[in-house]
């Protein structure tokens, strides 16, 4: 399967998470934690390619979203706005990801200064 797909299903799935009623913390935890084993979350080439196919997926889903309509022969063509939803989305996981980061510093933080290393 090619990295492209991959990470269009990633969108997906992660999608589906946003979806679900209430806020999910754990299923979002969960999604992360997996991208991280994954190899997408470690800061190199690849999670740069990641978020980068990330982000022209968004803005084709974007741009699809912006449909023509001709209301017949005598009034003009509208346009329907676009969805941002998929921005939306994007974002949340954004996010999701630097909370987690910074859950983690703060962890991290605290440990250093009780052992004053």
């Amino acid at each position: 399967m090619s990295f492209v797909k991959q990470v269009s299903i990633s969108f997906a799935e992660w999608y589906r998470i946003c979806e679900l009623p209430g806020a999910n913390d754990t299923a979002s935890s969960h999604f992360i934690l997996q991208l991280h084993q994954n190899g997408l979350l470690k800061g190199d080439d690849l999670t740069d390619r990641f978020f980068q196919l990330l982000v022209e997926l968004v803005v084709a889903h974007c741009l699809s979203t912006k449909v023509i309509y001709s209301g017949g022969l005598d009034s003009p063509q509208q346009l329907q706005p676009m969805s941002f939803l998929a921005i939306d989305v994007y974002a949340k996981l954004v996010f999701s990801i630097l909370k987690i980061l910074s859950v983690t510093i703060r962890f991290t933080l605290k440990a250093v200064d009780e052992k004053k290393f």
